[in-house]
């Protein structure tokens, strides 16, 4: 059995399943391209060049992640998740080429609005998972983030992203069951 796939009747928990032969089609680099409309009707649009993040790349995310958080005890999921979305896109994101308005909001840091940062980072998780080839194949799991590799690809701020506390408790689940 693969580290990273349930043993069979492992109930609720996501499959990560390779597809072959994916990465070597797609190159680590992309433009991503935003058109969102936020509450209100604030229009958020431009093109931005994302890459896919290495493990040197990861260790970053996780390390600005912890300093946006740090001295927070008890952050609800909504703060996990923008700083989950802003520490992920500051590494990925290059912000000399992105829109005025996204270098103008300190690279999303300043932005009122929910929608066009979770969105953009809806994007970029999508084509991370699949230049990586992975696919969630439970659809229990409705598209939320349970193995820290997959996206709600329409970027909607609805609870559909699963904070990172309930991720960390599914993998502890998972790591109990497959042992």
């Amino acid at each position: 059995m693969d580290p990273i796939s349930p043993r069979k009747g492992a109930a609720n928990v996501a499959r990560v399943v390779t597809k072959p032969a994916t990465e070597a089609a797609l190159s680590p680099k992309t433009t991503l391209v935003l058109d969102v409309t936020a509450a209100g009707g604030k229009k958020y649009e431009g093109k931005f060049q994302f890459r896919v993040p290495s493990m040197g790349d990861r260790i970053d995310i996780a390390a600005l992640r912890s300093r946006y958080l740090q001295e927070l005890e008890h952050v609800d999921s909504t703060g996990t998740n923008i700083a989950d979305a802003l520490a992920y896109l500051s590494i990925t994101i290059d912000n000399a080429s992105a829109p005025a308005w996204w270098r103008d909001s300190n690279n999303g840091i300043d932005l009122y609005h929910y929608e066009p940062l979770f969105k953009l980072y809806a994007l970029g998780r999508a084509y991370e998972s699949t230049f990586l080839g992975y696919t969630v194949d439970d659809p229990a799991t409705d598209g939320s983030d349970a193995d820290g590799l997959h996206a709600d690809v329409d970027g909607d701020v609805d609870g559909d992203v699963q904070p990172a506390v309930e991720r960390s408790e599914i993998l502890a689940e998972f790591t109990a069951r497959s042992s």
